[in-house]
């Protein structure tokens, strides 16, 4: 963490705040994703992209693999052995190379799919 972030914990509470509302809102479809792309691939992460403003669709996000991951971090490498991708999933939410934000996933209840809809 970089020391101007230390300085500003208000700044980290909403950081932290709007991740999570990301993650709640988007739960469904990161579970999907994490969980197809790991079957076909192996273990890894959802990284969200919030160095830029969002879009109409939100925030872009990509799964990369372990192998694929630069963001070197310990609860992140321990994160990506221990997950179970059936009941949670990675996702990092990156705002440069140095500063990002590692949380642990959990699948959306049961009868999700119920509420999806398409446009």
């Amino acid at each position: 963490m970089n020391q101007e972030r230390k300085n500003n914990p208000d700044q980290i509470t909403q950081e932290h705040q709007l991740e999570k509302g990301v993650i709640e809102k988007n739960r469904a479809l990161f579970w999907l994703v994490s969980t197809v792309a790991c079957e076909q691939s192996e273990h890894g992460a959802i990284v969200v992209d919030m160095e830029e403003p969002p879009t109409e669709g939100g925030y872009p996000f990509s799964y990369l693999t372990k192998g694929e991951i630069e963001f070197k971090d310990e609860r992140l490498d321990t994160l990506l052995q221990e997950y179970d991708p059936h009941r949670e999933f990675v996702i990092v939410f990156s705002r440069s190379s140095d500063h990002f934000n590692v949380y642990l996933g959990k699948a959306p209840e049961i009868g999700w799919w119920e509420s999806m809809a398409t446009k």
